[in-house]
């Protein structure tokens, strides 16, 4: 996988969520493609260190020639110096801390939002990577009340083609709505001013099952 950052928070969510048998499938489909790879890369049961190895040696370069299009933490942190390991920090406390609030949140809502929380926290992400985030897009146009779920989905893709100023502005506008809404999630959760009644509800029943849920 390319960018396996962008499944890592759906594995993880199936760990957080205790979702045992999902994650066991995920596993072996782990085990599957590793094997399936030994077989393309000749027989070299090692490949992941080469592909790694690739990976290193085109990263940086990459990102040097399209810094300016970053939209994850990380890469908006290295676009303005932040050193390499702070980034990938925050980066990561980022994904902790949408885990934390994945866990707390009902199941839709959480396997939603996890597409952007990934997104939001790779170290690697371009204007086109930002699909991956349709799943939070689509929750939210069920997820959150009018006027705001008309306000915040108009101005998202409204943003989105301002990329290709991102050459001209030395920065991709589309970063700020995905940053923001990951970090504001992950970090408070939907407001309930801004949900509709039908989430309200579930989220209300999630919480009545499992006492421990009741601050999310």
């Amino acid at each position: 996988m390319y960018k396996p950052t962008y499944a890592l928070p759906f594995i993880l969510l199936l760990l957080v969520r205790r979702r045992w048998k999902a994650f066991g499938i995920v596993c072996v489909c782990g085990v599957v493609w590793y094997l399936l790879s030994v077989s393309a890369s000749g027989g070299d049961w090692l490949w992941p260190i080469a592909y790694l190895r690739s990976l290193t040696g085109y990263v940086g370069p990459d990102f040097i020639g399209n810094r300016f299009k970053a939209i994850s933490l990380p890469g908006v942190l290295m676009l303005f110096g932040t050193p390499h390991t702070l980034a990938f920090v925050a980066g990561l406390a980022l994904l902790i801390a949408g885990l934390v609030r994945m866990a707390r949140v009902p199941a839709l809502e959480a396997a939603s939002m996890a597409s952007l929380v990934g997104l939001a926290a790779s170290p690697h992400a371009w204007p086109y990577d930002a699909a991956v985030a349709l799943p939070a897009i689509f929750w939210a146009m069920t997820g959150i009340a009018e006027p705001w779920r008309t306000r915040i989905i108009v101005l998202a893709f409204a943003i989105a083609p301002l990329w290709l100023a991102s050459n001209i502005i030395h920065f991709d506008l589309l970063a700020i709505p995905i940053i923001g809404a990951a970090v504001l999630w992950a970090a408070r959760g939907i407001p309930a001013i801004l949900r509709t009644e039908a989430t309200k509800d579930l989220l209300l029943s999630t919480s009545t099952a499992d006492p421990s849920l009741r601050s999310g």
